[in-house]
């Protein structure tokens, strides 16, 4: 896989004109590109977006990750516009998969203000990603370079998934839905269904499930969700002065996700929620915040 480091320029070349670009297009290997929180309809998202969509596309990544919150609530017309927005990749060819976050399963104008607490209406959302490729949507599989062949099972239903897996070259990486400020509430409002009553699986067993895949292919495993199980930020700085994890930093899952994710063998969880770009650690898993 490509990591990006930082690139320490002599003052004397500040200014001249870069001859290759930055951050490299590695020759082989996975490249692949991760951010969340993107708001389409924030004051300045109609501006940041689009060109970070664009930015990251002229490097033509293997594949596309996102962490959610596509704007402020799933009305048709926020979801329909961020959708719009990525249109560079489609015409492009770089596939892109998206996590569902509290405020995609906020009703149009709550703003996601606990309105996803009780499970959230999911069914714009379910209907406008209905035709991405599957596993995100109903349409056909992609294929690209590193693309494992799948087929959409016939036991299927419609819509766009909540939770999904894909393999891609060296890695596979599973889409988590904690979306509800924890995955046992998030749990029965899944698509794909998971079933109900004693033995049912959750989400968390589909996570291990896909690890242990992954474990025996030798491939790195990925998890990508919204919310992140802790706050690095110091002092939890406004516009959220609490812990702005599963449960606002309440929810028992915050530590049984990390238990769960260091003995699944994860190689790295990356989540959104908080705003700003950070990274932490928990029981030797790296976890990356936008």
């Amino acid at each position: 896989l490509a990591a990006v480091l930082p690139l320490l320029v002599p003052a004397s070349a500040a200014g001249a004109r870069a001859k290759e670009p930055w951050p490299p297009i590695p020759k082989r290997g996975l490249f692949f590109t991760h951010y969340g929180e993107e708001h389409i309809d924030d004051a300045d998202g109609i501006r940041i977006l689009p060109r970070v969509v664009r930015d990251t596309a002229r490097y033509r990544p293997d594949v596309v990750t996102m962490s959610a919150d596509k704007a402020s609530d799933n009305s048709v017309e926020n979801l329909s516009a961020w959708k719009q927005v990525m249109t560079p990749y489609d015409r492009r060819g770089i596939p892109y998969y998206a996590a569902v976050g509290n405020h995609d399963r906020s009703p149009e104008g709550t703003e996601g203000v606990g309105s996803a607490f009780g499970g959230g209406s999911i069914e714009n959302y379910m209907q406008i990603f209905a035709d991405r490729p599957y596993p995100f949507g109903d349409g056909p599989p992609v294929r690209a370079r590193g693309f494992a062949p799948t087929r959409r099972p016939a036991t299927d239903p419609p819509g766009a998934s909540t939770h999904y897996a894909l393999e891609v070259g060296p890695a596979r990486f599973i889409f988590l839905d904690n979306s509800c400020f924890s995955f046992i509430n998030c749990d029965p409002y899944q698509n794909p269904p998971l079933g109900d009553g004693e033995g049912a699986e959750s989400q968390l067993d589909f996570m291990r499930s896909q690890a242990l895949l992954a474990n025996r292919s030798k491939q790195l495993a990925f998890v990508v969700m919204h919310m992140p199980t802790r706050d690095p930020r110091p002092g939890h700085t406004q516009p959220t002065p609490g812990p702005h994890t599963m449960g606002e930093g309440s929810s028992p899952e915050n530590e049984t996700f990390e238990e769960a994710a260091f003995a699944g063998g994860i190689d790295g969880v990356f989540a959104g929620h908080i705003k700003g770009q950070w990274i932490y650690s928990a029981q030797n898993v790296g976890y990356f915040i936008d």
